[in-house]
C-alpha cells in the first residue's frame, strides 16, 4: 500500500507542475483581458475605456503574444519609446511607472 501511495503522490505532483508550467504561459494579451474583467479598471470614471485603448493601440501590438514572464524592462522601454515617438510623454508616463 505504501507504493501505491508514493506512485499517487508523484503523479500528483507531476499534474500540478503541469499545471503551474501552463499557468506560467500567460501572454500579455490573456493577462489584460483577465485585468479588464477584474473590478479595478470599472473603478475609474471611464470603466477603463481609455486604459483599453491606450493598451490597444500601444502596448498589445508589441507584447500582445508574449508571455508574461518573458517581458524585459527593455521590453516595456520599447513600448514607452514608441509612445515617445509619437509626442505623448504624458501617455508614456501613465503606461510605464518604474517601481
Amino acid at each position: 500500500m505504501g507504493e501505491r501511495q508514493a506512485e499517487a503522490d508523484r503523479r500528483a505532483e507531476e499534474i500540478e507542475a503541469k499545471a503551474r508550467e501552463e499557468a506560467s504561459r500567460v501572454t500579455v494579451n490573456d493577462f489584460f483581458d483577465r485585468w479588464m474583467k477584474s473590478d479595478k479598471p470599472k473603478g475609474r470614471k471611464d470603466g477603463g475605456k481609455e486604459l483599453r485603448r491606450q493598451f490597444e493601440k500601444d502596448v498589445l501590438p508589441l507584447l500582445g503574444e508574449k508571455e508574461m514572464k518573458n517581458v524585459t524592462r527593455a521590453d516595456i522601454l520599447n513600448v514607452t519609446d514608441t509612445v515617445l515617438a509619437r509626442g505623448v510623454n504624458r501617455m508614456a508616463q501613465s503606461l510605464y511607472r518604474p517601481g
